[in-house]
């Protein structure tokens, strides 16, 4: 009886030892952020896979030479507060996009949005502007898609731009070959219609990340390790489906591109260039929605590859690969579709030719923009932004 007594006395002393230890190694990760540690910002959305909590504070540790904090409004974005109700004598611009429009490397007020926001009233005295961030990252143009039928309307905007990144766009917008399959995706159906599939939110992987939402957002540690378990499944998923892909495309031919590289050289690969045409697809949808709603269209084409280091590197493994080729293609694809278009991948190519700065975290890395990429982005849209008001 005695041994029981102290066996049961012994774990009680273990177990509060453990909570002691586990409530300390709490508060130093939420008062450090060591290990990039926070509670969540993100929550699971069923139709759009995840969006920001309303009010919560999200932080970035990954590119930055310093750690970066932003508030997200009470509608759930990566902006400053903003208003449903359009104030009278502003225009209002909506910008649909992915990490490089969220922007969580750079501070607000550092972003290319309230930067070109700022010259734009600056230079137009007459006329305020408004430039909305509907940014999140890892969205395509799908997700773009269902966030201008279902959040954007509300705040009654006169443009929408819409910035497309090649890199993720084009393998994200396929369950084929997309790292994570637990997101929505648009099919096209036998009549030429959009068909829309979230069965994800049905999966027992969605559930169970609904239900440990509630504790990530009250636990630093809780969240931490979830986030490293993610990173390591949806990195081993896409390393494989890579390597899958490479092997099934390039066989023994030695080394080779990445897929979306490839799609840019004369010898796509076929699923590439299916998920490419199902992009410019949306986009052509998300065009009729804008003209629908007498919303003027921008669509941004973001560079590929536009240091020449990087560019030879690519052309001494394929010496047909085009670092302008989805800048050229989207331009032809623009003209016959009839919307306003402008590419980043000349001007960053020429800023990269005259200054030798790459405009992205990391010297040859495409990364986000740093700072100095953010601000050349603004120049360039406020200037297309006024050419299309002229």
């Amino acid at each position: 009886m005695d041994s029981l007594r102290n066996a049961i006395a012994t774990t009680a002393v273990s177990l509060i030892v453990l909570l002691i230890f586990l409530g300390i190694l709490e508060v130093v990760l939420r008062s450090t952020q060591l290990f990039g540690a926070t509670v969540t910002s993100a929550q699971p959305d069923p139709v759009i896979r995840w969006r920001f909590i309303p009010g919560s504070t999200v932080w970035d540790f990954k590119e930055n030479d310093k750690p970066v904090s932003g508030k997200i409004n009470s509608h759930g974005w990566r902006d400053v507060e903003r208003t449903v109700d359009k104030p009278d004598g502003v225009y209002r611009i909506a910008v649909l996009g992915d990490s490089f429009v969220e922007a969580r490397q750079v501070e607000i007020d550092t972003n290319f949005l309230r930067l070109a926001e700022a010259q734009l009233n600056a230079a137009h005295g007459e006329q305020e502007f408004e430039l909305l961030n509907f940014g999140l990252s890892g969205m395509t143009q799908t997700e773009q898609l269902i966030v201008l039928e279902n959040d954007v309307p509300a705040f009654d905007p006169d443009m929408v731009v819409l910035f497309f990144y090649p890199m993720n766009d084009v393998s994200d917008v396929s369950p084929r070959s997309a790292g994570s399959k637990s997101r929505p995706y648009f099919e096209v159906g036998a009549d030429g219609s959009l068909v829309l599939d979230t069965s994800y939110a049905q999966t027992d992987t969605y559930r169970w990340r609904s239900r440990l939402d509630p504790f990530r957002r009250h636990s630093a540690l809780i969240n931490l390790v979830i986030q490293r378990a993610s990173a390591l499944s949806e990195g081993y998923a896409i390393e494989r489906q890579r390597e899958g892909d490479e092997a099934s495309e390039a066989g023994d031919a030695g080394p080779s591109l990445s897929s979306i590289y490839r799609l840019a050289t004369d010898s796509p690969p076929s699923l590439m260039k299916a998920n490419y045409a199902l992009n410019k697809r949306l986009i052509q949808e998300i065009v009729g929605r804008a003209n629908d709603a007498n919303m003027e269209f921008l669509l941004v084409s973001i560079s590929l590859a536009y240091q020449s280091e990087r560019v030879q590197e690519y052309r001494e493994i394929d010496p047909s690969f085009d670092p302008r080729y989805f800048a050229n293609d989207l331009a032809r694809f623009s003209g016959e579709s009839g919307f306003h278009y402008m590419s980043l991948q000349e001007p960053f190519e020429r800023h990269y030719e005259v200054n030798g700065r790459t405009l992205n975290w990391g010297q040859f890395k495409q990364g986000h923009w740093n700072y100095e990429g953010h601000e050349l982005v603004a120049e360039l849209l406020t200037s297309k932004i006024e050419s299309m008001l002229d």
